[in-house]
């Protein structure tokens, strides 16, 4: 574009005066309709930015991680991930009514109507809750690769659980592949370890204790994966518990990561010291509804617990969260979005964080600083 020259802006400024004043009217008009346009889309269409962190690696291609909000109280995981044309959903918690939500993003960013994996980390409501509905992810997407939980709790001819394997086999019947986890580790049965999502990405399954060992809870049950991202690492355990991340951490070379999306929502029973002192997150995610009630009244142990926020902060403080539900409204606990819908991009040089509605971290938020204590005892 031709650089234009204060002499220039200075002539058309003159000529413009010199118009009649219908003309000039409407010039006038246009700027302040230009200026009112820009004002709304930077502050209502954009979304409001996170961070930059540089890591300085040649990297070529990228990945993104879209930690979605679920319009409840109740915590619940969904995480949309992208490299390239490959999608790979994991979870589709938190509750039915979450399902609008869920479609009206992967609406907008699947556009192809395939996600290329999906991934369910273990059985519970808050996690396949959009995959056992009518009308839900399995209706309404074509799924190729379907990676699950070799283990449950649950009945099988029961409940959300017994809707889910409906639900499953029918799209493996249409064409689908599906494996479970522990297939995948073992490189048995058609299934891999390791997937390849582009020259600088893979997706790893780790092992999981409870792959082929008896559980108590169903949160142990949990598929774990990595992804890896030219020397940079962002792992998922889905709701593992603390006996389940000691057997993980003895068991898979995991090192250190640059993102963790937070066990079991930020809840007292995850995010073990002997976890975090190996992974030494960078960027840490709780997909959660912060300070809810739901499971407990005790402030303390509410998502995200004091004890995790204060292992977590000893490596970092990049911690942003999706949702909070820690409002009174007529008797109800309002939901509203914390830092909202949360897109972390792996690229380049860096990775940015973006999110819909504010870009605070957990730290700096009032629900923190009235409800966490904010030093190390």
């Amino acid at each position: 574009m031709a650089k234009v020259s204060k002499r220039q802006v200075r002539k058309a400024v003159k000529t413009i005066s010199k118009a009649p004043k219908g003309v000039v009217f409407v010039c006038y008009l246009l700027v302040v309709v230009l200026a009112l346009g820009y004002f709304l889309y930077t502050n209502f269409f954009v979304k409001k930015g996170g961070e930059d962190y540089l890591v300085y690696s040649n990297v070529e291609g990228e990945i993104s991680f879209h930690f979605l909000t679920l319009g409840n109280s109740t915590p619940g995981d969904c995480t949309l991930v992208q490299v390239g044309d490959n999608d790979i959903l994991i979870d589709a918690g938190s509750d039915e009514d979450s399902l609008d939500d869920v479609k009206s993003y992967l609406s907008d960013k699947v556009t192809d109507g395939v996600l290329e994996y999906v991934i369910v980390t273990h059985s519970d409501m808050d996690h396949i809750a959009c995959f056992q509905v009518d009308g839900g992810i399995f209706d309404s997407y074509e799924c190729e690769v379907i990676i699950d939980f070799p283990k449950s709790t649950h009945s099988e001819t029961s409940g959300s659980y017994k809707d889910y394997l409906e639900k499953r086999n029918a799209e493996i019947l249409a064409g689908a592949e599906h494996y479970n986890a522990l297939d995948c580790y073992k490189n048995t049965n058609g299934a891999k370890r390791v997937y390849e999502l582009s020259p600088y990405v893979d997706m790893e399954i780790l092992y999981n204790y409870y792959y082929d060992h008896s559980a108590t809870k169903n949160n142990n049950n949990s598929v774990c994966l990595l992804f890896n991202h030219e020397g940079r690492k962002f792992l998922f355990t889905g709701d593992l518990e603390h006996n389940g991340e000691d057997d993980l951490v003895r068991e898979n070379d995991i090192g250190k990561v640059c993102l963790y999306k937070a066990g079991h929502h930020g809840s007292i029973t995850s995010s073990s010291k002997t976890l975090l002192d190996e992974i030494r997150p960078d960027f840490c995610i709780f997909q959660t509804a912060v300070g809810t009630d739901k499971y407990t009244s005790d402030t303390a142990n509410q998502m995200p617990a004091q004890k995790v926020c204060d292992e977590i902060k000893k490596h970092t403080d990049r911690v942003y969260a999706t949702s909070i539900a820690d409002r009174e409204f007529n008797g109800d606990v309002e939901i509203a979005d914390l830092n909202g819908n949360i897109v972390v991009v792996s690229k380049l040089d860096r990775i940015t964080v973006y999110c819909s509605n504010n870009a605070t971290k957990l730290k700096d938020t009032n629900w923190y600083k009235e409800r966490r204590i904010t030093t190390l005892s």
